[in-house]
């Protein structure tokens, strides 16, 4: 049997469904005959199970299968793009030869170790804005910037606000063409990214003191045989694109699902211990956050239950999707304070091999930022819904562009 997409009805990009996707699935989860759906030329698996067979696969990978089309349309971006193709070729899950695991423990150790000593006393100015009475819509704008400023200073990188504006702009860019293959304007635009993050390595590296975090890693990097310019390129993927708006952008979810439920933050307030449990922060990333999608490209026939994924097609996971299946989590729009996470239930930070090494510094940045708006959050506040702006024109990420938070 094949595999079977349904069409969605609505555009992946559309902006209430960027926003708020459960009600357009709902209704298919219960299809048994139904795989996925397809929207906008492309195919999502949506429920947890799938999905989870097709992440621990050997045969669904990142890389694209030998000779598939898209495989010579990257040739092409690859002469067109080079600092684009540089990047990839560098970085440990995508190298010509395979994950590089060495490289990839290299930073995931030093991301958990950063994340411990990173110091969010800068951040009390933006969220004593949460306490102003009367609208408030700039929110998304002043947080963005946040978690880079806390990683560099972190890192013992410098940087003025100019540079990390720059960085944060370079970040979107570069993201905002992950997996949208298809408008080259965005591959540009990842392209010029890519300079810009490395004319500032190229200034401020030589700049941070010998002893500084960054400096560290280069030196312990170096005596594991990885070469310095690989190093670079995972410092500027690792910490400045992937800072530049992941805990960031998912502070604006979280922010949204704590004013929706007032009942939550209450309870969060009373019982501060909570926000720094784990598995709390997993629930509300579970319910919503930042990630929309991820590609994967099927390199040989692959059969989940009744349908088959054949050899060339490119498959998407919907994050959102997912996290909200409501075989695996009962009543899944609702917040569990009680609910348990293990690698068995829970795709938020990806899983088997492809577990996302920021896993550890995205939890403590998380617990950081909500313990900043339950601080500063009056008690009779709520969003004025319309008035939420998203920019849904991503394939990876869904962005909340404005929150108008209105006060008593």
């Amino acid at each position: 049997m094949g595999s079977d997409f349904v069409d969605l009805g609505v555009s992946f990009f559309d902006e209430d469904f960027t926003l708020d996707p459960f009600p357009y699935l709902e209704e298919l989860y219960g299809r048994e005959e139904v795989l996925g759906f397809e929207a906008d030329g492309m195919k999502f698996v949506f429920r947890f199970d799938q999905a989870r067979q097709i992440i621990r696969s050997r045969v669904c990978r990142r890389e694209l299968p030998e000779g598939a089309r898209i495989a010579e349309r990257e040739k092409i971006y690859a002469t067109r793009y080079p600092n684009r193709a540089a990047f990839f070729a560098h970085n440990y899950t995508t190298r010509p030869n395979g994950p590089d695991f060495t490289l990839k423990k290299l930073m995931m150790d030093f991301l958990d170790e950063t994340a411990h000593v990173a110091d969010f006393s800068g951040a009390r100015p933006v969220y004593e804005r949460l306490a102003i009475k009367g609208q408030e819509d700039e929110y998304v704008e002043a947080i963005s910037t946040l978690p880079l400023r806390v990683m560099l200073s972190a890192c013992g990188l410098p940087f003025s606000e100019r540079e990390l504006l720059q960085l944060q702009g370079a970040g979107l860019d570069f993201l905002k063409a992950l997996d949208n293959v298809g408008d080259e304007s965005l591959l540009k635009a990842c392209d010029d990214a890519v300079v810009r993050v490395f004319g500032y390595l190229d200034e401020r590296l030589g700049e941070a003191e010998p002893d500084a975090r960054v400096q560290q890693l280069i030196r312990k990097g170096q005596g594991l045989g990885i070469g310095e310019e690989t190093l670079r390129y995972n410092i500027a993927g690792n910490l400045i694109i992937a800072l530049a708006n992941t805990a960031g952008i998912s502070s604006a979810f979280v922010l949204r699902t704590l004013i929706r439920n007032p009942e939550i933050r209450r309870e969060l307030a009373r019982q501060p211990d909570l926000v720094r449990n784990d598995h709390v922060v997993t629930e509300l990333l579970r319910r919503d956050n930042h990630v929309k999608a991820l590609l994967r490209y099927v390199h040989e026939d692959f059969d989940i239950g009744p349908f088959t994924l054949e050899r060339g097609e490119p498959i998407y996971l919907f994050f959102p999707g997912l996290n909200m299946d409501p075989s695996l989590y009962p009543e899944p729009c609702a917040i569990d304070l009680d609910r348990k996470f293990s690698g068995a239930n829970t795709l938020v930070f990806g899983g088997s091999a492809h577990i996302c090494i920021g896993r550890k510094l995205g939890i403590e940045f998380v617990k950081k930022m909500v313990e900043g708006f339950l601080e500063h959050l009056p008690d009779e506040v709520w969003l004025e819904e319309a008035n939420t702006e998203a920019d849904g024109s991503w394939v990876a990420e869904r962005i909340i562009k404005k929150l108008d938070v209105e006060f008593e």
